[in-house]
């Protein structure tokens, strides 16, 4: 990986699942030795199954029960108020 002029290398990919061990190695264009980082171990834990209704269906019907709950809230609070009185 190339350094950005920031000074970083950025590399991305896919790990099966398990468990890995990554280390970083640079080796040195110019007058700094190369090096290598301790080793750090990761794990990669599978994919949860989706096993019901989509996010979007569920999504939407958290968001029918919230606006059902906001409307009976709203609807209650009118009922028990008092009466306005106006003065005579």
């Amino acid at each position: 990986m190339p350094l950005t002029t920031s000074g970083t290398a950025t590399h991305t990919t896919t790990l099966p699942t398990g468990t890995h061990t990554l280390t970083a190695h640079y080796t040195s264009t110019n007058t700094c030795p190369n090096s290598q980082s301790p080793p750090t171990t990761i794990t990669i834990k599978p994919d949860l199954p989706i096993t019901g209704p989509t996010l979007t269906t569920t999504t939407g019907a958290a968001t029918l029960s919230i606006l059902a709950g906001a409307t009976l809230i709203y609807a209650t609070h009118r009922r028990h108020r008092p009466p306005h009185h106006h003065p005579a």
